[in-house]
């Protein structure tokens, strides 16, 4: 489950939705990037459900891929997933 912002410590790891349909862009924060990516990938399944989220290469970065992914999804209204991470400086 995501976590407030303010309730975070660095570094944190950030999606930002942004729907494209006039809503607000939304970001969630997690303590960890694990967090992170099962919150993705239950995205993932609830956008495509009844079907399994392809695994990514060993190579490629399953967090990057999964937001793109969504992305794509959302992308029939004009929307985007991006990630950050926040480091403490």
């Amino acid at each position: 489950m995501p976590l407030s912002t303010a309730h975070v410590s660095a570094p944190a790891y950030i999606v930002h939705t942004e729907p494209g349909d006039g809503s607000p862009t939304v970001s969630d924060s997690f303590p960890t990037a694990q967090s992170r990516l099962d919150s993705l990938r239950q995205r993932a399944q609830e956008y495509f459900p009844g079907r399994d989220v392809p695994r990514t290469p060993s190579d490629t970065d399953e967090a990057a891929y999964l937001a793109q992914l969504l992305g794509f999804f959302l992308m029939l209204h004009d929307g985007e997933v991006t990630l950050e991470n926040v480091t403490d400086t």
